[in-house]
């Protein structure tokens, strides 16, 4: 299903029963594997996905002092500043109670400021500031457009297939987490960003 050039490769050939092990290595496209379907296997994809975005977050915690969800909300606004707060936690998947914590961090550091709507005071406005426009326009997209060049080389309808993939596989992990009995401590954990 997934185009071939979109994930590593190996520098050479490898025999017929090493395949299975290297793609259990990450080593090779999964297609190439028999046991491409198999749970562990996706479950390895997600977590190098996860990585390859804690790492991207490390750095620009490091070299910004923002967070992930800091930068999405920061680009957002760049884009259609000024918005409102319960837009912008539409746009950028995030719960409300979680924003408003993302909001006192940016509005502390001089990158967001908010004021009560005027035609009803219980909405709050956004604006971005001149420094988190520079911010915004600043800071480096290296995850986004790794992501972008990669599904580049992909077919239209395998890019269809992969969006359909995903959202089954979030929905999934979003369902299991809803039944779940530690499902409060997972959401806390996630809302303090």
């Amino acid at each position: 299903m997934f185009h071939e050039n979109c994930l590593t490769e190996p520098a050479s050939p490898l025999p017929e029963e090493t395949v299975a092990d290297a793609a259990i290595e990450g080593g090779i496209n999964p297609a190439l594997s028999q046991d491409s379907q198999h749970p562990a296997m996706i479950l390895r994809r997600l977590r190098r996905i996860t990585k390859a975005i804690n790492t991207h977050s490390h750095g620009l915690w490091i070299q910004w002092k923002i967070t992930e969800p800091q930068w999405g909300c920061l680009k957002i606004l760049a884009e259609k500043s000024p918005l409102s707060a319960a837009a912008l936690s539409r746009e950028a998947i995030v719960s409300q109670s979680s924003l408003v914590g993302i909001l006192d961090r940016l509005e502390r550091g001089g990158l967001v400021r908010r004021e009560r709507g005027t035609r009803d005071r219980r909405e709050t406005i956004l604006h971005l500031t001149d420094r988190g426009r520079e911010v915004a326009r600043t800071t480096p997209e290296p995850l986004q457009s790794s992501i972008d060049n990669a599904l580049k080389v992909i077919p239209p309808e395998e890019r269809t297939a992969l969006i359909r993939s995903l959202d089954w596989i979030a929905e999934t992990l979003e369902q299991t987490l809803v039944k779940s009995p530690h499902k409060d401590a997972c959401i806390s954990r996630n809302n303090s960003a």
